[in-house]
């Protein structure tokens, strides 16, 4: 549970990563879970907020440790919680810190614009798509060195105003092959790669086309739960046909979708040399905003009398997208001296709203001239995975 030293939780190393790593560089976070007898294969989830958004999960080993790590492809804090999931409940870690530097920005290659076919001993030029996806919104990279490599033969290439390096190769080996392309870096750019399957023909080999194009979509974005991306998602489309070539697509262009959405189709058409088409579409749910919740807790003062006395803590939850992930609500407590500390799963009526009892005791040291100070904290998760917190104090005057 958040910010406890014992009882069933994780934690999370190093809490400061010092110094300040630069972006385009990777820094790595262990949970390590405690007071568990068989911690191996325990899946802990590693959340991310901040300058570089993300979730990972990892399963633990038999000492009780997940590692995770990460490059910043931005500048700026992030903060990382491990939550274990449990047979009864999921605890959650202390919260790590990392700020990125300026340093390298982070590209991404894309052989998108490519063929992906041709003649054994013919010419073909092969392309590639280089962005700065540091930037906001991604940029296009210039007059930057790629290597393409297809079987034994190869080719470079520099980018244009647009980002896009071609060059031309004469494929030397029949068959599937793998077309590659690499951008080494530069002093301001980590490098990054990319290959795609290319279909060299033998001239005179192939029989008549009776297939229609192949169209893969390529999806990319942060994945939360239940199919939910939990930011901005592109989706480029890699579309080819190795026997007659594609004649005409449309709505094959990358797409970025930026808000959030219950649900978007997009849809690629191509048709082939020898006049066969085919679509393909895929649907993208966005939900990138946490959920709401609020809650107040009665009384915020007891009387130091020694007894367990009863606090009741009323508010609710909602979510405008995905929807609020009922058996994701919970609640702990953080006593000031340690020593009464419940916590447990909070159950919502229909409508979201919640109400229950938390048992405190009503005593305080006398030297303790500020009193003693409950926190409680209630926590819930839409069905994307996005999670909210409040936090509420009793004090014991």
């Amino acid at each position: 549970m958040r910010g406890r030293c014992t009882g069933t939780g994780s934690i999370v190393t190093p809490s400061t990563v010092s110094p300040n790593p630069a972006q385009g560089t990777s820094t790595t976070f262990t949970a390590t879970l405690r007071n568990v007898s068989q911690p191996q294969g325990i899946p802990i989830t590693f959340s991310v907020g901040g300058a570089n958004s993300q979730v990972k999960m990892v399963r633990a080993d038999a000492n009780g440790h997940a590692t995770f790590s990460y490059s910043g492809v931005f500048t700026g804090t992030d903060k990382i919680v491990a939550t274990a999931t449990l047979a009864s409940q999921s605890p959650t870690s202390n919260f790590a810190q990392v700020t990125w530097a300026a340093g390298q920005h982070t590209t991404f290659l894309t052989l998108n614009p490519s063929p992906t076919a041709a003649l054994l001993g013919q010419p073909v030029t092969v392309a590639a798509s280089l962005a700065d996806i540091s930037s906001t919104p991604a940029a296009p990279i210039a007059n930057a060195n790629v290597t393409f490599t297809l079987g034994n033969s190869s080719c470079a290439g520099v980018t244009d105003a647009n980002g896009v390096a071609s060059c031309t190769l004469i494929p030397s080996v029949a068959g599937l092959l793998s077309l590659n392309a690499a951008f080494g870096g530069a002093a301001n750019y980590v490098g990054s790669t990319d290959s795609v399957a290319f279909n060299v023909r033998a001239p005179g080999g192939a029989g008549g086309d009776t297939t229609p194009p192949i169209i893969s979509p390529q999806i990319a974005g942060m994945l939360g739960n239940n199919g939910w991306y939990r930011s901005n998602v592109s989706v480029s489309w890699n579309v080819t046909d190795p026997e007659s070539g594609i004649a005409s697509s449309s709505g094959c262009t990358p797409t970025t979708l930026t808000a959030d959405t219950a649900g978007t189709t997009l849809t690629c058409s191509a048709t082939n040399g020898v006049g066969l088409s085919t679509s393909t579409s895929v649907t993208v749910k966005i939900d990138k905003t946490a959920p709401l919740i609020k809650a107040f807790v009665n009384p915020t003062m007891l009387p130091a009398n020694g007894s367990m006395m009863n606090v009741t803590v009323s508010g609710g939850i909602s979510d405008a997208t995905s929807g609020v992930n009922a058996n994701s609500v919970n609640y702990a407590v953080v006593d000031e001296y340690g020593s009464v500390q419940p916590s447990g799963s909070v159950t919502l009526r229909p409508n979201g709203s919640f109400s229950f009892p938390v048992a405190l005791q009503a005593s305080r040291l006398a030297t303790d001239s500020d009193g003693r100070t409950y926190t409680i904290t209630a926590t819930g998760q839409d069905n994307a995975g996005n999670q909210s917190s409040i936090s509420m104090k009793v004090v014991v005057p």
